[in-house]
């Protein structure tokens, strides 16, 4: 009798280790988030050619991702066929878990950055777009992260692995109306849906063996955490564009932070253990299955963005300016356990301490485009854009988080016809910053006395290529197409 009590006891106390140690090991793969770094690739097919500096041009479908008021200078109903990216995401960390122990994670996925269209409502009442209408939709996916992080050494028994698909969905509908010659306002309102799904894998087993039936054995601890969480939030935007002259524009966008309408999450902790007492020979094991439930957020931030765009005959140059104030990202909270038949349920504590959140600092980006008329319907757009980090100081201090700003720029080929208009481009940016690492060897004794001490240093480097490829119609014919004063947004 007293032999069960101790044995159930012994069980209760290490499935509380494994509660912690879970989290423990999968918290040394810092793996980035979507609000981390917020402009990992220009969306849209021209405005990506351009490096996203679009608050003050964007008078086509994507004005209502970047400034809904260039709507109303949009000289013809329209429809983006597609824009799409191509996308290759690479992270590392050299000895992130200890000598040898590196990340090396290249990842290929393909995104639809943009669907959509634009509708004149009413035609304007002058050459000058005076009294234009103009209702706009499009669906996007402005952020993507797909990672997959696999054991630096195949031969070894002491790993982590983590595969993450972390996006944000967008879609939005709006008005742009162009009250004269010089300002036009929008606003636009839509959904925000965020869907993150990580799959953390660790085996940690012991250097010593103990004997046992088959000859020698280690303690070893198997667990394998799946974390997952979908929320829907609402937001809206507002814009202004002003210009002066023909050739000058001005942009102001004003986008809400989201109000979230609902969310879950779901994490599961499957972890299996056998301890041995190397003096007596005996085992303790057990599975220890964990499943907890709750709540999610959209979590995105309020942001301004100001532009200024100028036309010369045969080049166009765009600046944008824009700021992401700081906010609180819940991916993960009010969680609840679900018991499980015959396993000891975790404490209270343990399972506050597996809510997942984030905390952002201001944000700050410039966005620079510029676009050449080669020949007659041919331009060449080129780009350069800041990807700063979000990450704070709290962050860094209580779950060593990384803040890896990134630079990037872009360059595309653009093809114009009279209803037809195609981009074909790429993006890339990259980024470095210091890290903390474990030292020591990736094993299960020293993670149980250490803690998984992250003392060490090294560098996590971070990039993203992405090609992309779009394409608009417009729905007027040639003819009409001919006689048609062309529109402030119609390239050099």
């Amino acid at each position: 009798m007293m032999e069960s009590v101790r044995r159930r006891v012994v069980t209760a106390l290490i499935a509380g280790l494994v509660a912690w140690l879970s989290p423990e090991v999968a918290s040394a793969v810092d793996v980035p988030t979507v609000y981390d770094n917020m402009h990992m690739f220009p969306v849209g097919s021209r405005a990506a050619g351009m490096g996203g500096a679009y608050t003050a041009l964007g008078c086509d479908e994507a004005a209502l991702h970047y400034n809904p008021a260039a709507l109303g200078c949009a000289g013809s109903s329209r429809l983006e066929l597609s824009a799409s990216a191509y996308v290759l995401q690479h992270f590392s960390v050299p000895n992130a878990f200890g000598e040898d122990q590196n990340i090396n994670a290249l990842t290929y996925s393909a995104v639809p950055t943009i669907v959509g269209g634009v509708r004149v409502l009413r035609d304007p009442d002058d050459a000058f777009g005076s009294g234009r209408v103009v209702l706009g939709f499009n669906i996007s996916l402005p952020q993507s992260l797909v990672l997959s992080v696999e054991p630096a050494q195949q031969d070894e028994p002491n790993y982590i692995v983590a595969n993450v698909r972390d996006q944000i969905t967008a879609a939005d509908a709006g008005v742009g109306w162009q009250i004269n010659r010089h300002v036009s306002i929008g606003a636009s309102i839509g959904g925000v849906l965020r869907t993150f799904e990580g799959r953390f894998e660790s085996m940690l087993s012991d250097p010593f063996t103990i004997p046992c039936l088959v000859g020698d054995c280690r303690s070893f601890v198997l667990s394998s955490t799946t974390e997952e969480s979908l929320a829907i939030g609402l937001r809206g935007r507002l814009g202004v564009r002003v210009t002066p002259t023909p050739e000058l524009s001005l942009g102001l966008a004003v986008t809400s932070p989201s109000i979230d309408v609902w969310g879950k999450a779901g994490i599961v902790d499957s972890a299996g253990f056998a301890i041995g007492d190397p003096a007596t020979g005996d085992v303790i094991y057990s599975p220890i299955p964990v499943r907890l439930e709750g709540k999610s957020d959209a979590s995105m931030p309020l942001r301004i963005a100001l532009g200024v765009a100028y036309r010369w005959p045969r080049v166009a140059l765009s600046l944008d300016g824009s700021v992401n104030f700081p906010h609180r990202a819940r991916s993960a909270y009010d969680l609840r356990q679900i018991d499980y038949d015959g396993i000891p349920p975790l404490d209270d504590d343990l399972v506050d301490e597996s809510e997942v959140f984030s905390v952002h600092t201001w944000q700050p980006n410039v966005n620079l485009g510029a676009e050449f008329a080669v020949v007659e319907d041919v331009v060449i757009d080129v780009g350069a854009f800041t990807d700063l980090s979000s990450v704070s100081n709290e962050d860094i201090a209580e779950r060593d988080a990384d803040r890896v700003h990134m630079f990037g720029g872009t360059l595309a080929l653009g093809l114009l016809g009279k209803q037809t208009r195609g981009w074909f481009g790429m993006s890339f940016e990259f980024g470095r910053a210091g890290t903390n690492v474990a030292e020591g060897e990736l094993n299960l004794n020293n993670v149980l006395i250490d803690g998984l001490d992250l003392s060490g240093r090294s560098t996590v480097t971070r990039w993203t290529l992405a090609g992309f490829i779009g394409s608009n119609y417009s729905f007027h014919d040639e003819d009409d197409a001919e006689a048609e004063t062309p529109s402030e947004d119609e390239e050099p």
